[in-house]
């Protein structure tokens, strides 16, 4: 098996006191401990965000392969102490970063490669989005990975997984994992899928940085390579939110199959050029251009009035979409998320929200999707027509608080609209209570149940 990676957006919050510390020098890979000339870069540099969270782990082991991950693992069991595991790093709360213990980098890990049957893909958690789509790309295959080209695989896996055209493709991309290989808290190397260790395979899909095990391999079903791709984007002024949601919304309410349509809003400051604005992108995912391009034609017929551009369709590639972006420069930030069933509502109180931002560098999104069906096998539990994500973006730490702040306010304006929240892209560690926002009460109940029985010791201290 070529899969080589783990990446559980990793465990958070400190070593309990009685914890041992990682002591002795049997510690595989490439070992840096804390105080060592190498250990505070290390640590700064395995957060993507400017904002490094001040949480100091005993030692920080990059694995090259998984024996250094069934290694780290049974040292830490030996001696009693936790393990987080870090992929790419690219986690809005850092989850894998916490007081004590160690940390696991699994990022190195990042092997892929198609099987025999063409379709299914075996894969590194380490490797990273762009990497993944790049390699399928060039064998005609493509998977609904994240829409940052450094999110790495594996904690977008564990996590759900909302990715390119995903409400097309699965719903939520952990839905076309077909197993996962794990090292146990016991560092005991499983393979686990809906016919093996069920319980543990159900928390894969969607547990996140409460998955009780290091993922070091996951299977993926992979798509056809849609070929003919085609973009549109327009710009309107921040006042015609409503107006906007409320066309995208009616589009994806009547199954506009294949085409992933959201829109950001961007801030304003005093002295800038340019007002608040709405910028809306759709992308059609279609095996041949002229269905593409009638997609995007189609949604076109029904804009709003009074935008200040408009461009195509034109096509588009994976490899162009990940030279964009969609979430800016990196910068501090602090994110929330809610899942709403009246997106056209919520959008409007979130631009509203926007213009309020304390820096004009902060963007939020809403995507607009079908009534979403989800199924019933996978630990990621809750999902609506419409997905708000608000990020505050600054580059001065003296503004920390004041930008915090504002994240919070805007959950607070949109309390009347949310029925969830996203995983991955929220703080739970800021706010520990919206955890459960993350999960329906059963799918909550099944975690405990799940993390009892597979790490009774708490080897991979949850982050909620």
């Amino acid at each position: 098996m070529e899969a080589e990676s783990t990446s559980s957006q990793g465990p958070v919050g400190g070593a309990s006191a009685d914890r041992a510390s990682v002591g002795g020098a049997s510690l595989p890979g490439a070992v840096v401990r804390r105080g060592d000339a190498a250990y505070e870069p290390l640590r700064r540099a395995s957060v993507w965000a400017l904002n490094v969270p001040a949480r100091r782990p005993d030692a920080i082991v990059q694995a090259t392969s998984v024996d250094d991950v069934v290694a780290v693992v049974r040292h830490a069991a030996a001696r009693d102490t936790t393990v987080a595991v870090k992929g790419s790093g690219h986690n809005y709360a850092a989850t894998f970063l916490r007081e004590g213990g160690i940390m696991l980098d699994v990022s190195r890990l990042d092997g892929a490669r198609l099987l025999d049957d063409g379709v299914t893909a075996q894969v590194g958690p380490g490797i990273r989005s762009a990497e993944l789509a790049r390699f399928l790309n060039a064998h005609g295959r493509a998977f609904p990975g994240g829409h940052n080209a450094t999110v790495g695989i594996g904690g977008f896996l564990l996590g759900g997984g909302m990715g390119f055209n995903g409400a097309s493709w699965g719903e939520f991309a952990c839905f076309e994992v077909e197993a996962v290989d794990v090292v146990t808290a016991a560092g005991e190397l499983l393979t686990i899928s809906a016919d093996e260790h069920t319980e543990l395979f159900w928390a894969a899909r969607g547990a996140g940085a409460g998955f009780p095990a290091v993922a070091v391999g996951f299977r993926l079903r992979t798509w056809p390579l849609p070929a003919g791709m085609h973009a549109s984007r327009w710009t309107y002024p921040l006042d015609a939110a409503r107006e906007v949601a409320a066309w995208l919304q009616g589009h994806a309410d009547r199954g506009g199959e294949n085409v992933e349509r959201y829109v950001a809003f961007e801030a304003d400051e005093a002295g800038l050029d340019h007002p608040p604005v709405c910028h809306v992108a759709a992308i059609a995912f279609e095996r041949e251009p002229a269905a593409a391009r009638a997609a995007l034609e189609e949604l076109a017929v029904s804009a709003p009035a009074g935008a200040l551009s408009a461009l195509g369709p034109a096509p588009i590639t994976y490899e162009r979409l990940y030279a964009g972006g969609i979430t800016g420069d990196v910068l501090r930030v602090v994110n929330e998320t809610i899942w709403t069933d009246d997106p056209v509502d919520a959008a409007a109180a979130l631009a509203a929200q926007v213009a309020l931002a304390p820096d004009r560098r902060t963007v939020a999104m809403v995507d607009f999707r079908p009534a979403p069906r989800l199924p019933l096998d996978g630990a990621a539990s809750v999902a609506a027509r419409g997905f708000l994500s608000w990020g505050a973006k600054w580059s001065d730490s003296a503004r920390d608080a004041e930008n915090a702040a504002w994240v919070d306010a805007t959950d607070a304006a949109l309390t009347p609209w949310r029925r969830g929240r996203y995983l991955n892209e929220s703080d739970v560690l800021r706010h520990p209570e919206r955890a459960r926002d993350c999960f329906s009460p059963a799918a909550w109940e099944r975690i405990a149940a799940v993390r009892a029985r597979y790490d009774p010791d708490g080897r991979f201290p949850s982050a909620y």
